[in-house]
């Protein structure tokens, strides 16, 4: 266990939960907090390319980016905000997903004896807003 998982464990939650909520309220993050330990890696694939640049953040701005991301998106889906046919950055909507749609669509439209051309006109006349 390093020095700044042993701080961290003694935080009181408390503390945490204030300083998280004030950041919110303030929407402002402290800049102690953003410095990073970069740490140059070779590329694997040619010695001749240049170097990737690993950014290692403090525990508290992961714990503080979690959180944000949690209530971002417990607000989108709440309120319904992202359309049915966005699969990309989703859990449990895979690009197998979206290929199975459009694959339903062309059935459909074939069934009702729309053409090529039409088809895509339809289909994205209602499925893109």
């Amino acid at each position: 266990m390093t020095s700044q998982q042993t701080f961290y464990k003694f935080l009181p939650s408390s503390w945490l939960s204030d300083l998280f909520n004030k950041c919110m309220a303030k929407g402002e993050f402290p800049n102690l907090l953003k410095i990073a330990q970069v740490t140059p890696k070779p590329k694997i694939t040619s010695p001749k390319s240049p170097t990737r640049l690993i950014s290692i953040l403090p525990a508290l701005s992961k714990a503080f980016e979690k959180l944000i991301y949690s209530r971002l998106y417990s607000f989108v889906t709440s309120t319904c905000i992202l359309s049915p046919q966005q699969y990309g950055f989703r859990t449990n909507h895979s690009t197998e997903l979206a290929i199975a749609a459009v694959y339903d669509d062309m059935i459909f439209a074939q069934n009702e004896n729309v053409s090529g051309p039409a088809f895509f006109k339809v289909y994205w006349s209602e499925n893109v807003v």
